[in-house]
């Protein structure tokens, strides 16, 4: 479905349980909190209202536990994570998923299977090859280690090594490296560590709040005065953007090559690493962002659009009833007809 619009004209997506008025109200007695820091290299924000006499200081420590658990399992900046320690494996080795990587890698290995490889969590060679990982860049033929050759499919090999067939599910809880299989799964994890923001407010009782790390949004309830959590689009270029988010029970995750990209040779170099194939039919895409019911999946599925092409994005979009916004450099925006009814 296409979008007409120009840039300057504002448009606010309504999730249907917000329009619906069904989001839950802060208790009278609610005080106001509003936490922020950094984590993951990037910036995390909170906002909420919390029943009377809630600790500031707890809320950050159950926060910052959130964090130091998704930086020890899959961080690939951080050398003693389980993820650092599989991908230099030798291989045959098994080792066993903590928690949190394993529910992590199941729903990765969901999306890639959904979207064909679009999302791929098997990319981390190749986004070293291109100069976006902690590893120096290490060009062909040169002195120095080399990263493994990339090749398409290799979520494929990893559902196999899993035990399961189709996936990390349920009962896969080990893990067998291969030989040279180097996962990345910073398109997922951070979506995964928003959402666990909210768990972790949840579980102290706070009901009402929008949580982001690194312009990734989980947002839930509405505030006292009634109002939801409005959260701006930014445009390709950076300047607020005319696209608004009411976030209610509801998660907002965002990706593009308009903030990260170098030139080698001459060329724009992205991290995202498109699908063999990949084409945009409608103009320069510079951006997707996606509205789902976490902010783990939402996070997957806004890399799988903008990796799979702007044609084949919006078809993927609208076969699964992924909410999807692609942003141009040089075009109007379109949308998916699940995103279209959030405008209706």
């Amino acid at each position: 479905m296409a979008g007409d619009l120009l840039a300057t004209e504002a448009r606010p997506l309504i999730p249907v349980a917000l329009a619906r008025g069904e989001a839950r109200r802060p208790p009278p007695d609610s005080i106001r909190l509003a936490l922020a820091g950094r984590t993951m290299g990037t910036d995390w924000s909170l906002r909420c209202h919390a029943p009377a006499g809630t600790d500031p200081a707890g809320v950050e420590a159950a926060v910052q536990a959130v964090f130091a658990g998704t930086i020890a399992e899959m961080s690939t900046w951080e050398p003693s994570s389980f993820i650092c320690r599989f991908n230099g494996a030798p291989a045959g080795t098994t080792l066993e998923m903590p928690a949190g990587f394993r529910q992590v890698l199941a729903a990765a290995l969901e999306v890639a299977a959904a979207t064909d490889g679009a999302f791929d969590p098997c990319l981390a060679a190749e986004v070293n090859r291109r100069g976006f990982t902690p590893a120096p860049w290490v060009p062909p033929g040169a002195p120095g280690p080399q990263p493994p050759p990339h090749a398409p499919g290799g979520w494929r090999a990893l559902a196999a090594v899993t035990g399961t067939g189709g996936g990390a599910g349920a009962g896969a809880e080990r893990i067998t490296q291969p030989g040279g299989l180097w996962l990345d799964l910073s398109a997922i994890a951070k979506g995964h560590a928003v959402d666990g923001m909210g768990h972790a407010l949840r579980a102290l009782g706070i009901e009402c709040f929008l949580v982001e790390i690194g312009g990734e949004f989980v947002g839930a309830g509405i505030k006292p005065d009634l109002t939801p959590w409005w959260v701006a689009l930014e445009n390709p270029d950076g300047t607020p953007g005319g696209w608004r988010v009411a976030l209610c029970g509801c998660a907002l995750a965002s990706s593009g090559d308009y903030r990260r990209r170098h030139v080698r040779d001459g060329r724009p170099v992205s991290h995202i690493v498109r699908r063999p194939g990949a084409a945009d039919r409608y103009g320069d895409l510079a951006s997707v962002s996606v509205v789902a019911a976490d902010c783990m999946r939402a996070d997957a599925w806004a890399t799988a659009l903008f990796a799979a092409g702007d044609a084949d994005g919006l078809a993927l979009a609208d076969t699964h009833g992924i909410a999807a916004l692609f942003q141009y450099r040089d075009a109007p925006p379109r949308w998916s007809a699940a995103l279209g009814v959030m405008l209706e």
